[in-house]
């Protein structure tokens, strides 16, 4: 996960249509530029070579998160399936998955089907601006 208002001015990040090594290529509006998600890089354009400020992320359960977090607060989201998913068979119900992010000592939560709902999701945390994208075909949804 990287801060998208790692330069003077926030960058606003939209779908490219390109792949890189079989991964998305990002295009941000502001330069032009094209970003490499996994290196968090700037492959191309006015910013090609600058490096995005990595927000440390974890991938954790939403028990283990809630023990270790008991003020956090998450969206209340319907865990109706609409779809077999057999990444949700193998983890268990649908929302039981979470994603944690930490910025400040400011913590949020963001369950997995929120997520498949919104792959492209920006937020703020700690005072920092965030963006977060779930590849849904990585993890077998439909």
């Amino acid at each position: 996960m990287y801060a998208a208002d790692t330069f003077d001015e926030p960058l606003t990040f939209q779908v490219s249509g390109m792949l890189w090594r079989r991964s998305l290529v990002m295009r941000d509006l502001e330069t032009g530029s094209l970003w490499s998600h996994i290196l968090g890089q700037a492959m191309r354009g006015p910013l090609q070579g600058e490096q995005l400020a990595i927000l440390p992320s974890e991938v954790t359960t939403w028990v283990d998160w809630r023990s270790r977090y008991p003020e956090t607060t998450v969206l209340n989201l319907s865990r109706t399936a609409e779809v077999f998913d057999t990444q949700d068979a193998q983890l268990g119900a649908r929302g039981a998955l979470g994603y944690g992010v930490r910025v400040h000592g400011e913590t949020k939560a963001y369950s997995r089907s929120f997520l498949i709902e919104n792959p492209l999701f920006h937020d703020e945390i700690g005072g920092e601006s965030i963006v977060l994208r779930l590849r849904q075909h990585f993890l077998g949804t439909k």
